[in-house]
């Protein structure tokens, strides 16, 4: 009895502690499922208060959200709009501004998208993103010297920018600053030595500093890298070809080098791409080049199965690949493979012409001209550029029958009549000439075009105030037309009046276009008339670096050292001038006696 009585105890207490310990679990776990309760009610109101909020307005990403909405919906203007709601709610916000200045860009408001990222810079002058955007529109606009600038900032903040480093090099690289774009694009490959875009326009560079060996290297470097690309593939093709002495024997040691690697290259490319036109184009060309017109014939046949099916994609690839590069006896063969079997010959003939005008055979290029048919959408064209190629020649005469056959069908083409008033123009023929501008500027009164022209014809004329009414009427209507504000400031200068008023407008042109050697020249010019030796001087050396072969622009420096007594360099000038006049000039041959003497 007694073991029992004991267990009976045991089991009773231990019974109890565990109910007790239940009842503890229970009412713990009803405590913390009412604290989450309490918790979830305070945070759904706490959301509730924060729609209300943003509903009413007072938050910056309501706003923001909404633009994101309206730019799904293509509705850029509402976007922009309500972005700015955003930009006012938190005026310190990179982000949005940064945003905002994307939007401006979209919507062609450049203006109004660098006044943004302007802001960004005054309170956070090292906004990467915003930077960069700057100097991509700053690039856009080519204001390189700001783009440099903004591409500069972001490099020195994070140097391992290569796509900056990339497009601060391409930037030198348009400025043909080869140098500066060379030490660049190798930043960029100290960034990321696999980077094969950095070795693409290294190659190209190099091409054109015609450095071979690093060309040749540094475009292979780039195949090597990134196989798939067709472009360096199809450079180091051309850096070959320029390569080999078509003149000197075709089976010499560097001739056969370089055509076994086009072929090579050329092949490889057809199997990645078994429809690409330049490499039927240049394995047609090589193997006629070694003489195996067998395999060149099948490649020029390829060829003109891809023209029967798309002429027009196969005569842009002549024109871009040879034509461009001067290629123009490979054109030409290409040209005479289409010719005989394709039937559009108008836009045969009309690229074969180009080729002989880049050659300068001005009779083949007029003949090809003419055979481009009369329906055909380029024989306006045609019959144009047989007209200025006649022009080149002095064949004025010629070339007024052309524009006038032009005018039977168009005869209030303002195009044709400013050219027509041109060619008379160079015969002395005034009165034609006026006829045919005036007859312009009925059909369109305010055309500044015709009225420049009208005015340059007047001033050829000896009326020199007729002249300078039509440049005054020009400004009416653009009162920043730098040419009209140039032609009158010079025209002042030449008559010897109205000096002051002459150096504004001058300086006012330079403004609108401040790189334009012939204002430069007119400012230069207008120094010189003022005694005003030492500025003239800069000016006008200005003007004849950027143009050194203006008869013109020479002859005014000269008369700048001839004043100064340098004799010596004002004979040198005169000479050039002399060189590069294409008319009679009894007056500078006389300055040039006087400076002998």
């Amino acid at each position: 009895m007694g073991k029992q009585y004991y267990k009976l105890i045991f089991f009773i207490f231990t019974l109890i502690f565990i109910v007790g310990c239940l009842l503890n679990s229970d009412t713990s776990k009803m405590q913390t499922d009412e604290k989450q309760k309490q918790e979830q009610k305070k945070e759904q109101t706490q959301k509730k208060e924060e729609v209300f909020r943003i509903r009413s307005g007072e938050s910056p990403y309501y706003y923001f959200l909404l633009s994101q909405v309206k730019l799904n919906e293509n509705n850029l203007k509402q976007a922009i709009l309500l972005l700015n709601m955003s930009v006012r709610y938190d005026p310190k916000s990179s982000f949005l501004k940064k945003e905002l200045a994307v939007l401006y860009m979209y919507n062609n408001d450049i203006a109004e998208s660098i006044k943004n990222l302007e802001e960004i810079f005054k309170i956070d002058e090292n906004y990467v993103e915003g930077l960069i955007l700057y100097g991509n529109i700053q690039k856009s606009m080519k204001n390189y010297e700001k783009a440099i600038d903004s591409y500069e900032k972001v490099l020195k903040i994070d140097p391992t920018k290569k796509k900056v480093a990339m497009m601060l090099g391409n930037i030198y690289y348009e400025k043909n600053e080869y140098d500066a774009a060379i030490k660049t694009y190798k930043k960029c490959l100290k960034i990321d030595p696999q980077f094969y875009a950095a070795y693409f326009f290294l190659g190209k560079l190099y091409v054109k500093q015609g450095k071979f060996r690093q060309a040749e290297k540094a475009l292979l470097k780039t195949i090597q890298l990134s196989p798939e690309l067709i472009e360096p593939r199809l450079e180091v093709v051309l850096l070959y070809t320029k390569e080999i002495d078509e003149k000197g024997d075709r089976k010499s040691q560097k001739n056969v080098y370089y055509e076994k690697q086009i072929v090579s290259i050329c092949n490889d490319l057809l199997k990645l791409y078994p429809d690409n036109i330049n490499a039927l184009i240049e394995l047609g060309l090589s193997y006629k080049r070694t003489g195996d017109l067998k395999k060149a014939q099948k490649y020029f046949d390829m060829l003109i199965g891809k023209s029967l099916n798309d002429t027009d994609n196969v005569l842009k690839i002549v024109a871009k690949r040879l034509i461009n590069n001067k290629r123009n006896n490979d054109a030409v063969i290409i040209l005479k493979q289409l010719l005989e079997k394709t039937s559009d010959k108008s836009k045969i003939h009309y690229t074969m012409a180009l080729a002989y005008t880049q050659e300068g055979n001005v009779k083949k290029a007029v003949i090809h001209y003419k055979k481009v048919d009369a329906d055909s959408n380029l024989y306006e064209f045609s019959m144009l550029n047989i007209a200025f190629l006649l022009k080149g020649e002095e064949k004025y005469e010629e070339a007024v029958v052309i524009i006038e056959k032009l005018l039977k069908n168009a005869p209030g083409n303002i195009e044709y009549l400013v050219y027509l008033g041109l060619f008379h123009q160079e015969l002395k023929q005034f009165e034609e000439a006026e006829k045919a501008l005036k007859k312009a500027l009925k059909s369109d009164p305010e055309n500044t075009k015709v009225l420049f022209a009208l005015g340059v014809l007047y001033d050829k004329w000896g009326k020199k105030e007729k002249s300078l009414e039509q440049m005054k009427k020009i400004l009416s209507v653009e009162p920043e037309n730098a040419s009209a504000l140039n032609y009158i400031g010079y025209t002042y200068v030449d008559m010897g009046i109205r000096y002051d008023e002459a150096e504004k407008l001058i300086i006012k042109a330079l403004k609108y276009k401040p790189d334009d050697p012939y204002i430069t020249d007119s400012l230069g010019w207008l120094y010189y008339k003022k005694g005003m030796y030492k500025k003239a001087e800069i000016y006008l050396k200005k003007a004849v670096k950027d143009v050194p072969s203006d008869p013109i622009l020479l002859e005014h420096l000269g008369d700048l050292f001839y004043a100064v007594k340098n004799y010596k360099k004002a004979l040198t000038y005169y000479k050039k001038a002399l060189k590069y006049s294409t008319e009679e000039n009894p007056d500078l041959k006389e300055k040039i006696r006087s400076v002998k003497k």
